[in-house]
């Protein structure tokens, strides 16, 4: 129908406004790269491992979206210990049910996360329920679903 001869020609404006774009993407996937270079992944020690009961404090979520951490607060004796489980979406799936108030016994790997002292959980006992988290070597076992 209508046909042009003119050349297809991108205004300034338009590629002004694509380079900008272009620029933010790069300095976010840089910044993504540097972050995550800094904060390697934590380290199960079966060496270390140790069991622990106490009385959840509070549930915790740490991050947002499909990998969102979940974490909770123990209360043991006079301790007050953080305790890494694992992703939210495993919790959901694994139909895991904890709340402030349960008495837990909790075998995981004692770790330092930034200067911080935690426990990486490895299983959880709660009455008769028993979750696990990771396997006999300290593997993630929510790795599993998704190979």
């Amino acid at each position: 129908m209508f046909s042009s001869n003119r050349p297809n020609v991108i205004s300034p404006v338009k590629l002004a406004a694509y380079l900008i774009l272009a620029a933010f993407c790069g300095v976010a996937v840089a910044q993504t790269q540097h972050a995550s270079a800094k904060t390697p992944a934590l380290k199960y020690d079966l060496k270390a491992e140790k069991k622990i009961k106490g009385i959840v404090q509070e549930m915790k979520l740490e991050g947002q979206g499909h990998s969102a951490l979940m974490h909770l607060v123990l209360k043991s004796g006079t301790d007050t210990v953080q305790v890494y489980l694992c992703p939210q979406s495993f919790i959901k799936d694994m139909d895991i049910e904890l709340k402030p108030g349960d008495e837990v016994e909790i075998t995981g790997s004692p770790v330092l996360d930034n200067g911080v002292s935690v426990i990486l959980a490895r299983e959880i006992d709660k009455g008769t329920d028993s979750y696990v988290l990771r396997d006999e070597k300290g593997v993630p076992v929510w790795n599993w679903q998704h190979t």
